[in-house]
C-alpha cells in the first residue's frame, strides 16, 4: 500500500537525504524531522535509528558536532539492536567522520575498524562510496594507517572509479547530438 505510514516516512527521509547531498540543509532538516516524528509516533525504534543516522549526518555537515554525536550514538545503539549491518556500518563511518573533523583521532580507529569489518562481512563496500567521498581525508587517513587491512584502499579505488565513470558519462552527454532533458 503506497500510503503505508512506514513507506511515507522512508520516502520523506529519502527526499531529505537527497536535499542533504545537494547541500540544501534547511529543506533536508524539515523532511528529516518529519520522518523522525512519524517514526516516533508509530513507536518504530528501527526507523527512528535510521532517521537519526541521517539527522546525525546533517548536523555533522553543519558543524554541530556535539549534537551530531548524540544523534549518531542513538542511531548506533538502535542499529546494533536491530542487527541490520549495512546502516550500522554507515553509522560507524559517520561517527568516525564526526570525530575526525574534531581532530579526535584516538577515537576514530575503532569506528573505522567496525565499518570495515561489517562491509567485508556484507561482501561489498559500494554502499559506502557516496558517504565516503564526502570525507576523502578520512578515507586516506584510514588507508595510511592500514585500518581494516586494506579495506580503505579498496574503498578509495571504488570512489575513484565512481567519479571516473560519472565524468565519462557527463562528457558523453555533453558531446551527444541529442538535447539533454531534465525533469
Amino acid at each position: 500500500n503506497i500510503l503505508d505510514p512506514s513507506l511515507v516516512a522512508q520516502a520523506t527521509e529519502s527526499l531529505g537525504y537527497a536535499y542533504l547531498l545537494g547541500g540544501e540543509t534547511d529543506k533536508a532538516e524539515v523532511l528529516m524531522d518529519q520522518a523522525l516524528a512519524q517514526a516516533r509516533s508509530r513507536q518504530s525504534p528501527y526507523e527512528e535509528a535510521l532517521f537519526r543516522l541521517s539527522r546525525g549526518m546533517l548536523l555533522e555537515q553543519r558543524g554541530n558536532y556535539a549534537q551530531a554525536e548524540q544523534e549518531l550514538a542513538i542511531a548506533i545503539a538502535g542499529l546494533e539492536s536491530s542487527g541490520d549491518r549495512q546502516p550500522l556500518a554507515k553509522a560507524y563511518f559517520q561517527m568516525a567522520a564526526c570525530l575526525f573533523r574534531q581532530n579526535r583521532y584516538a577515537e576514530v580507529g575503532s569506528y573505522l575498524q567496525n565499518t570495515a569489518e561489517l562491509a567485508r562481512a556484507l561482501g561489498s563496500a559500494q554502499f559506502l562510496v557516496v558517504q565516503a567521498s564526502r570525507v576523502p581525508r578520512l578515507v586516506r587517513y584510514a588507508e595510511g594507517r592500514n585500518l581494516g587491512s586494506g579495506f580503505y584502499s579498496e574503498l578509495l579505488s571504488k570512489i575513484k572509479e565512481s567519479f571516473s565513470a560519472g565524468q565519462a558519462l557527463s562528457e558523453a552527454e555533453t558531446a551527444s547530438a541529442y538535447p539533454r532533458i531534465e525533469a
